[in-house]
């Protein structure tokens, strides 16, 4: 039921710090909450109940740089 158009990004500014991102793509577990974008400090691919608790997956470049609280990242939702 899906259609063959990729999901839309969005973006939303950061609620916290993260850390640099190593040399692949990463798509990190998080939550949009109030306009502010929370990402999960467990992204362990093993831990459900982050996936389960996440509304929103977090788009990180390749060799992406440390991010402040209010810089903007790219998500989907979930």
């Amino acid at each position: 039921g899906l259609s063959a158009a990729p999901e839309p990004h969005y973006t939303a500014p950061l609620a916290h710090d993260v850390s640099g991102n190593g040399p692949r793509a990463h798509y990190m577990r998080g939550r949009i909450e109030n306009g502010t974008l929370q990402v999960f400090d467990k992204q362990d691919s093993a831990l459900l109940t982050v996936l389960a608790d996440a509304n929103a997956l977090v788009l990180r470049p390749p060799n992406d740089s440390p991010r402040k609280a209010g810089d903007t990242l790219s998500f989907v939702h979930l």
